[in-house]
């Protein structure tokens, strides 16, 4: 499953630097306004209805049908917002071409809205293997298919192209191995307003969710040029790979697992500390590398064509390991049906974002917005894992005891290579500037490294116990 996740993210990564050559910033500033057009129709996309299945799995086979056609009435709904969000955003941002690659993009909604039940059924039958192979598939698709309408001038038009093509794929792969139901027009208006009620945190927790990941495009889309925003999407999405890579698995399998164990709290903190712990120390490994090795990567790939996204992209590195924190507190929040807190939480998250990314703007452009977004996603991640702890029964002393072993060890090699990265530049597009700056990388991973061990040997030996077991998974099924 971890190699099915991998391959998949180095597709997608892939794609990217392929595009890179293909797009130019401009191309990239209308990707992210496109994201946030999404990001509004993100709670008719995934309605809650899987997570209430999950929840409610033993009443499953009374409930899916309901809950199926339940998802088809909300799909179409939010289709027909996104088209309107078109030619609201066109008129907007002042570009009509939204109007077109947004309306496009809604093609792909009532199959998003439906893949989300045949999600709950493989989640509840913990079929994993079988999503992140479906993963696979599906992130191929979407390359080849936005790689090629780009090559071909589609230019902009290439993500709605990808997204549509590869949302129907998904679809398909999942109803061949997913015993759910057929959607239809049957549900009734009362019985839609009776399921609307009983998801209606859950559609605005999607939705904020998806505006806390996207809202800052929103700010910026109109307090920096489209230019500058094309640049901030680039270096975004470089690191925010690496985050995808970590939450994907979270959210897909730690909560249907932490579902089941919440009437067994000992059990369930014990989980929840040993999944947070060997997270955390593998997106640091991940960021240290961006920290170090981005910047002459991106030089020497692009021979300084998204310089300018330099900054965004290790401003955003540098603090990941502590926003990583948020996916696992939701994920532990939602399996205890904390749907009004994880609500209040992510009007927070979205509200700091797009105001965080406003005043970084009018401070100092591109720059002051990469560095103003990183640390409100440095703080929303701890926000979101301090109430976590609580709700499993820690103390605030708990929290500061964590921080203060996860994250000085992190950030004392990370503010030594950048600023030796300051000090003594690399970007020179020649390997040997590139085999001094995967020296400065690895030495500073070495000291993440040695400075863990002293601190809390534990994480250690959770580290190692995961890759025994991987290896010792991946040889029997060899």
């Amino acid at each position: 499953m971890s190699i099915s996740v991998l391959f998949t993210r180095a597709t997608l990564f892939a794609m990217q630097i392929v595009l890179g050559f293909i797009l130019d910033a401009r191309d990239y500033g209308i990707f992210a306004v496109v994201s946030v057009a999404l990001a509004f129709v993100a709670g008719l996309q995934n309605a809650g209805a899987s997570k209430v299945l999950i929840q409610k799995q033993e009443q499953y086979h009374s409930l899916v049908q309901d809950y199926t056609d339940f998802s088809l009435y909300v799909g179409l709904i939010g289709a027909c917002v996104l088209v309107a969000l078109g030619a609201a955003f066109g008129q907007f941002y002042r570009n009509s071409e939204l109007v077109y690659v947004i309306g496009l993009s809604a093609l792909s909604v009532p199959f998003t809205s439906l893949i989300s039940i045949q999600f709950a059924r493989l989640s509840i039958d913990l079929r994993f293997r079988e999503l992140c192979m479906i993963d696979f598939h599906v992130a191929v698709m979407n390359v080849v298919v936005v790689l090629a309408s780009a090559y071909l001038g589609a230019r902009y038009y290439s993500i709605g192209l990808g997204l549509v093509a590869s949302t129907t794929l998904r679809y398909f792969l999942n109803r061949r191995i997913t015993p759910t139901l057929s959607a239809s027009f049957r549900l009734s208006l009362p019985s839609f307003l009776i399921i609307l009620g009983q998801v209606k945190w859950l559609i605005v927790t999607a939705f904020l969710t998806g505006l806390a990941q996207q809202g800052a495009y929103f700010v910026l889309g109109r307090a920096i040029s489209a230019e500058s925003l094309g640049y901030f999407y680039f270096g975004f999405q470089l690191t925010a790979n690496i985050g995808q890579l970590l939450a994907q698995g979270i959210g897909s399998t730690l909560f249907p697992i932490f579902t089941a164990m919440k009437h067994d709290p000992p059990a369930l903190n014990r989980a929840f500390l040993r999944a947070t712990s060997v997270l955390h120390f593998a997106c640091c490994i991940l960021c240290l590398g961006v920290a170090g090795f981005a910047p002459w990567l991106m030089h020497f790939v692009w021979r300084g064509k998204w310089d300018m996204a330099i900054l965004t992209a290790i401003a955003l590195a540098l603090t990941l390991p502590m926003r990583m924190l948020s996916p696992i507190g939701a994920v532990t929040l939602d399996s205890f049906g904390k749907w009004r807190l994880r609500t209040g939480l992510l009007v927070l998250d979205s509200g700091t974002m797009m105001l965080a990314a406003l005043i970084g703007a009018h401070i100092d452009d591109l720059q002051g917005a990469a560095i103003a977004v990183a640390l409100q996603r440095l703080f929303s991640g701890m926000v979101d894992f301090s109430f976590a702890v609580r709700i499993l029964g820690g103390r605030p002393r708990d929290i500061a005891a964590f921080a203060s072993r996860a994250f000085i060890p992190f950030w004392l090699p990370a503010a030594a290579v950048i600023a030796l990265n300051q000090a003594r530049p690399l970007l020179v597009a020649d390997l040997r500037s590139g085999v001094l700056s995967a020296l400065r990388t690895a030495a500073a991973i070495g000291i993440f490294a040695a400075l863990v061990y002293m601190t809390d040997r534990r994480v250690i030996q959770e580290v190692l116990g995961v890759l025994r077991n991987l290896v010792l998974r991946r040889t029997r099924a060899t």
